[in-house]
């Protein structure tokens, strides 16, 4: 068993139940990803920079 796989919930439904303002998640689809696939994903759609710190000043 691997221990860097992320399970991720891809699709759910939320319920707001009489008497409470908070959504409750009654069902979810979930997906086993890899974590270093996510890591890229993040690295590509942010960029490095924005991952590991760098310079922030515009």
């Amino acid at each position: 068993m691997q221990n860097n796989i992320c399970r991720i919930p891809v699709t759910a439904t939320y319920t707001v139940y009489k008497g409470n303002s908070e959504p409750v998640m009654t069902a979810a689809e979930y997906v086993d990803i890899p974590a270093d696939a996510i890591a890229r994903f993040l690295i590509k759609r942010c960029g490095a920079d924005a991952i590991f710190g760098g310079d922030t000043k515009s």
